[in-house]
């Protein structure tokens, strides 16, 4: 079994007079450890693509399993628990709140798992933190860390969710280098 499968996905923006037609019948498999790269020109889907595989967003028709579970037709509330359980994210201009400290930054997203005390949702973020360098700078809020830093507070949040659904095994097995 793949960790994603694909079957024939579609999506249509339907903007008035005009249908958008970003995804026409996207077929794909990932394993889990494989490693792919999505290349095209502007407005060949790519980023509708990684919003649907990513539960940000759910397409018109198709199938989308994430690791055997079918997500196409979840609910909104059922996708963000599916990203709090599945996914983390790194996004290209790192999505930081501007108001929160880096731990608290990092901490986020095990907000939602009720499994996950306080204590122990601070402790994973400062550890994580610490992995990628900035173990010096858990109170630091955005504004007062550099696009570096502030990259790697996005790969410590994206990790956290990884550790997660990992049980905590691949967060043990990846090294960090900020060279």
């Amino acid at each position: 079994m793949a960790l994603i499968e694909i079957d024939n996905l579609v999506k249509t923006y339907d903007l008035g007079e005009v249908k958008v037609h970003a995804l026409r019948g996207v077929s794909l498999r990932i394993q889990e450890g494989e490693f792919v790269a999505l290349i095209g020109p502007s407005g060949s889907g790519k980023s509708t693509l990684m919003n649907t595989l990513g539960c940000l967003d759910r397409p018109t028709s198709g199938s989308y399993k994430l690791a055997g579970d079918e997500v196409a037709g979840l609910n909104p509330d059922q996708l963000a628990q599916m990203r709090t359980r599945r996914i983390g994210f790194v996004f290209q201009s790192f999505n930081l709140l501007s108001r929160t400290t880096a731990l608290e930054n990092v901490e986020a997203p095990l907000l939602y798992n009720r499994d996950c005390p306080r204590h122990e949702r601070r402790a994973r973020a400062a550890g994580l933190l610490a992995k990628v360098g900035l173990g010096e700078r858990l109170d630091h809020r955005p504004n007062q860390l550099s696009g570096g830093q502030q990259q790697r507070v996005a790969i410590a949040r994206a990790l956290v969710i990884l550790e997660i659904s990992t049980r905590g095994r691949a967060a043990r097995s990846w090294r960090f280098s900020a060279n």
